[in-house]
C-alpha cells in the first residue's frame, strides 16, 4: 500500500487487531432530543430497540432532565506525551441529559479523550489520542476490562484517510468501492456472520449481536466520505440491561441521523 495512506497512531495500533474481530463498545453523549418512538423503531426495527409499549408511558419512563457530574478519566495524548492524563480543565463539572426515572440513577458522565461520554454508574476507563487525532475510548465496569464482559468502545479515524477507508469499507459500500479503486487488495476483513445490520442513512448504519449467552452487544458506525473519517460505538451490556442498552446508543443516533 502507498507510504501515507493508512498512517496509524500508536492508540490506532493498539486497537487495530480489535477492529477485526467482534467489536467492543462505546457512546458518545449529545445534546439533541432522542428520536422518537415510532422513527427510531421503524429505523432498527430488526434490531428490536426504540419500541414503546402501547398504551402510553409510566411516569418512571417518562424523560426528564437529570445533571450528571462528569468524571475525568485518564487520556493519554500523543500531542502531549509529558501531560499528566486528566486535563480536567477540558471538561465541564457537570451535564445535562434527558433521561426517565428508570434510567437517570443507572448512568453517569466520564470525561475522557476531550469529550464527555455517557455510560452505566460506577464504571472507569482509560482513552488515547494519537498524534494524527485519532481517538480510542474504553470504558467499563471496576473490576471488568475492555476486551471481555460488559463494555463500551468508541473509535474514530482522525486524520488517517486510509483508517477511515479500512474501518467503513465492511459497513458501508462506498467506502469498499473508494477501497477497491484506491487498493484493489488486501480487502478488509469482512464483518462477523452473527452481526445484523441496518442502514439508517448513506452514512449511517447501526447492528448488532446476541450471540453471547448473556450480553447483547448494540453499536453505531458513521462515514463521512468526504473527510473521509470513520467513526464507531458499541455498547455490550448484559441482557437484563436491554432498555439502558436501547436509552445509550439511541442518544448515539440522535447525534449523527
Amino acid at each position: 500500500m502507498p507510504n501515507g495512506i493508512r498512517c496509524q497512531s500508536p492508540s490506532r495500533m493498539r486497537y487495530r487487531s480489535l477492529t477485526r474481530a467482534i467489536f467492543v463498545a462505546a457512546v458518545s453523549v449529545c445534546t439533541s432530543a432522542p428520536l422518537g418512538s415510532g422513527q427510531f423503531s421503524a429505523a432498527a426495527s430488526d434490531l428490536a430497540i426504540g419500541q414503546q409499549a402501547a398504551g402510553g408511558r409510566s411516569s418512571a419512563r417518562t424523560p426528564s432532565s437529570v445533571v450528571l457530574k462528569v468524571h475525568v478519566l485518564l487520556t493519554s495524548d500523543g500531542a502531549d506525551p509529558a501531560g499528566d492524563g486528566r486535563y480536567a480543565d477540558r471538561y465541564p463539572k457537570t451535564i445535562r441529559v434527558e433521561a426517565s426515572a428508570a434510567i437517570s440513577n443507572r448512568i453517569s458522565a466520564y470525561g475522557a479523550a476531550y469529550r464527555v461520554w455517557v455510560a452505566p454508574k460506577g464504571w472507569t476507563g482509560t482513552a488515547a489520542v494519537g498524534g494524527d487525532s485519532s481517538t480510542d475510548v474504553d470504558l467499563h465496569p471496576p473490576n471488568g476490562s475492555a476486551s471481555r464482559g460488559p463494555r463500551f468502545h468508541y473509535e474514530n479515524s482522525g486524520g488517517c484517510a486510509g483508517c477511515a477507508l479500512d474501518g467503513a469499507a465492511p459497513y458501508f459500500p462506498a467506502a469498499m468501492q473508494r477501497w477497491t479503486e484506491l487498493f484493489g487488495y488486501d480487502k478488509p476483513a469482512p464483518l462477523s456472520s452473527d452481526l445484523k445490520i441496518v442502514r439508517v442513512s448513506q452514512e449511517l448504519v447501526m447492528y448488532s449481536s446476541s450471540n453471547a449467552r448473556d450480553l447483547l452487544m448494540r453499536g453505531v458506525a458513521h462515514f463521512d466520505s468526504s473527510e473521509p473519517s470513520f467513526e464507531k460505538t458499541e455498547f455490550i451490556l448484559p441482557r437484563t440491561d436491554e432498555e439502558l442498552l436501547t436509552f445509550l446508543v439511541q442518544r448515539f443516533v440522535s447525534a449523527k441521523h
